[in-house]
């Protein structure tokens, strides 16, 4: 493994999943690390704010790390990484702010919303890679990006568009991405609801028109490292979309290395769950 993923592997226990723990930050006065915002603008004079933090006290340039996560703002991403790692951390706030009444009818009505905002993602990333390429504090030869759960589909195709990202760390990532809607659906209405749930989760994947994961890890660059992080014991997706995604990277032309550990999704009291690789 190349040395600028071996610091990433420190990262796998903090960066957490759609809906899992809000850790409180730390406190501003005791933090080693301060915080930027940055005005990332559209072509269509939209704005969107990205987030950097950096280390206080340290030697310039750093590796970056750009965190794509499943929370609503890339913040509360970014307040589940250790403060003392020698890195900058960035990400960006999702183009959409998911209503506080939430229904099921309501989240229907949103789903056009996510449409945009989904495709938005992109362009925000894009526009923080190129405040990155400019920055004199990043070292421009180590660029990272994490993507946990439904967070990793951007962090992918971000990859493969922008061939200066040098490593790609997937934790919890998946394939058919219908399948894992359709595991999200499960969950939350019992297991009565599969045949609606499927059938649910595939007509949203088809109107959401993302590009698919497997498809796009088969674009990576051959210089690109990848290390896809997955449980064995996953309730948050289903077997499938899990082996769907590993055969896809063992197509991939990067450079992958897949890394199991035992237990489930993470989230509250699960640190524990990647212990191994933060040694």
């Amino acid at each position: 493994m190349l040395p600028e993923m071996k610091w990433v592997c420190g990262l796998t226990a903090f960066i957490f999943s759609s809906s899992l723990i809000f850790a409180e930050p730390p406190a501003e006065s005791k933090s080693p690390r301060f915080g930027e915002r940055l005005e990332l603008s559209m072509s269509d004079g939209t704005r969107y704010t990205a987030l950097l933090t950096l280390p206080k006290k340290t030697d310039l340039p750093l590796p970056v790390l750009i965190v794509l996560g499943g929370f609503d703002t890339g913040e509360k991403s970014l307040e589940q990484l250790p403060v003392d790692l020698n890195a900058i951390y960035a990400t960006v706030d999702y183009p959409y702010k998911a209503p506080n009444q939430r229904s099921f009818l309501a989240d229907l009505k949103e789903i056009p919303e996510i449409k945009k905002a989904i495709h938005r993602v992109d362009l925000c990333v894009d526009a923080l890679i190129e405040k990155l390429r400019i920055d004199p504090r990043v070292n421009k030869n180590r660029m990272i990006f994490a993507g946990a759960s439904f967070g990793a589909p951007f962090a992918i195709t971000a990859a493969v568009r922008n061939s200066e990202i040098d490593g790609i760390l997937l934790i919890h990532a998946f394939g058919k991405v219908e399948s894992a809607i359709t595991q999200q659906l499960v969950n939350k209405w019992e297991w009565w609801s599969y045949p609606i749930a499927f059938l649910l989760g595939h007509i949203t994947w088809d109107y959401l028109a993302y590009k698919d994961p497997e498809t796009e890890v088969r674009k990576l660059h051959s210089h690109q490292q990848v290390l896809n992080l997955y449980a064995t014991e996953d309730e948050q997706l289903p077997i499938q979309s899990i082996q769907s995604l590993q055969t896809a990277l063992s197509e991939s032309p990067a450079q992958v290395t897949s890394q199991k550990a035992e237990g489930g999704h993470l989230g509250p009291g699960k640190k524990e769950v990647f212990s191994s690789v933060i040694t």
